[in-house]
């Protein structure tokens, strides 16, 4: 089973969707200059603040004055520098298709959608990456029992993603999403399994009723967890006894077999009836119609004599050409024994 950490929550996005160095400096850089630039405004206008109250007070002399000022204007460039650094840091880009689950003050969630994002500094601290893809997961060994109490083994095949309008629950609210979701198909299964008979999950039909069914059952259980379930399928069910399962083969050979030879009776009696259609054209008016059977019988005597020649039975081809040579019975007026 795929661990719920490398199927949904990732501390890093897959490198063919992280975008180009270029493009990330360029964001860093302009936030690095306004940062900076707001930083030097908000500092300025302490500077003056200070100036000006010291100034009014006549605690200092004007040329102490002008050194102070110089002084508080490089602290100013410093102050804007370090501002432009800081949010320079936590400038990033979350590519597409993640979004970035952050908390705030630790205590409130936070999304972070795809696109050029700012990270509050010191407040606000990234928690894990969310890969919004579907995803295509197995479900397997769920042990159920049928009604005529058979005992199988069920593997199923689920597609599913996190809910965009509730990406955190998944993340914050269920320790193993996966995990949930397996224990609640499993569940399910034996539900749905024990009311349906072995013989027919065979059906096409039934398999898709069955996954119809689980799928509404997860999707009642997977909303509360943040997860959208669109898919459930049955892809493969085993019957755990050996012997059942020699049983159900020999079942349906036996049923192989058997439309085998319906099929072949028909051809036969298609067969010898357009034989029979065919003489009857050949044959003048009137003609006697039990020479029509006997040259029907006659031919599929030479076809059967034909089969048993390719094969090397020398000893059937004698029983048969006794057969034909065998004089005409009175009752069938001049036709051979048949």
């Amino acid at each position: 089973m795929e661990n719920v950490e490398t199927l949904f929550f990732v501390k890093r996005p897959e490198e063919k969707y992280i975008p180009p160095s270029t493009q990330i400096y360029i964001w860093k850089a302009l936030v690095f200059l306004v940062a900076g630039i707001c930083g030097l405004a908000v500092f300025s206008v302490f500077r003056l603040g200070v100036l000006y109250a010291l100034e009014f007070s006549g605690i200092m002399s004007m040329q102490n004055l002008i050194s102070l000022g110089q002084v508080l204007l490089w602290l100013c460039y410093l102050m804007a520098l370090i501002t432009g650094g800081v949010f320079e840091i936590r400038a990033m880009i979350i590519p597409y298709p993640y979004y970035l689950a952050t908390l705030v003050f630790a205590s409130k969630r936070r999304v972070r959608k795809n696109g050029w994002r700012l990270i509050l500094p010191f407040f606000e601290s990234p928690v894990s990456y969310i890969d919004m893809r579907w995803k295509a997961i197995s479900v397997n060994d769920n042990n159920a029992l049928t009604s005529d109490n058979i005992p199988v083994i069920l593997n199923m095949n689920l597609r599913l993603k996190i809910d965009p309008k509730h990406p955190l629950t998944a993340l914050f609210d269920v320790d193993n999403v996966i995990q949930v979701i397996n224990k609640t198909v499993e569940g399910t299964i034996r539900t749905i399994i024990g009311n349906i008979a072995l013989e027919s999950l065979s059906q096409r039909k039934i398999r898709l009723e069955t996954g119809i069914q689980v799928l509404t059952d997860i999707q009642n259980e997977s909303v509360k967890m943040g997860i959208e379930v669109t898919s459930a399928a049955i892809a493969d069910i085993q019957v755990v006894d050996t012997k059942i399962r020699e049983a159900i083969a020999q079942l349906a050979e036996a049923g192989y077999l058997a439309k085998a030879k319906i099929t072949l009776a028909g051809a036969e009696s298609e067969t010898i009836k357009k034989l029979r259609e065919a003489l009857i054209d050949i044959l003048p008016e009137g003609a006697d119609q039990n020479k029509v059977v006997d040259a029907i019988l006659e031919l599929r005597r030479q076809q059967t004599w034909t089969q048993i020649s390719s094969q090397g039975g020398l000893l059937p081809l004698v029983d048969l050409n006794a057969m034909i040579n065998k004089p005409n019975s009175p009752d069938t007026g001049g036709a051979k024994d048949t």
